[in-house]
């Protein structure tokens, strides 16, 4: 009976090295995202990325209504936010921002009150300006709701084309 005591142990310490694995990769994924996400910075560091990845649900979850009627203004007529923020695209001097690494790499200003907030994001001598308010109870409850109490109000439609409703 001696003889199977080391297996026994091999196995409950390759359980227990799983086990640790299964709880801290995600934990270290989701904070090695965005350590912010509930600050001006990490809003708008949130809805880059979503952005980027073409997340349209997940990037207009960012906006106010006054953000998604802008969004909306740059679109066909009856287009909803989600189909069109896919198409937004970060330009800071010669290159856009398009890569998750690019966007962790702005330089991000902040100016906060209680209620607003405006984010300056910097790269190559060039910068953009977000204007943030902070969100109301029922967008902080509705489904899809980021990690944070700040919506985004402007900004936003200047990364977009205009699309011409004469087609």
């Amino acid at each position: 009976m001696s003889d199977r005591r080391p297996d026994r142990l091999a196995l409950l310490m390759f359980t227990l090295a799983a086990l640790v694995a299964i709880v801290t990769v995600p934990a270290a994924i989701a904070v090695s995202r965005d350590s912010h996400a509930g600050t001006p910075a990490g809003t708008v560091r949130g809805f880059l990325v979503d952005t980027l990845d073409s997340d349209g649900f997940g990037a207009c979850q960012y906006l106010g209504p006054s953000g998604v009627r802008a969004v909306r203004a740059m679109a066909q007529p009856n287009t909803d936010c989600e189909a069109v923020l896919p198409w937004a695209r970060l330009r800071l001097g010669p290159d856009d921002v398009d890569t998750e690494a690019a966007v962790k790499a702005l330089g991000f200003d902040v100016r906060e009150s209680a209620t607003r907030a405006t984010v300056t994001v910097t790269a190559a001598g060039a910068s953009h300006t977000f204007e943030l308010r902070r969100a109301t109870s029922a967008e902080l409850d509705a489904y899809g709701a980021p990690p944070t109490p700040w919506r985004i109000d402007g900004g936003v439609a200047t990364l977009l084309p205009r699309v011409s409703s004469a087609v």
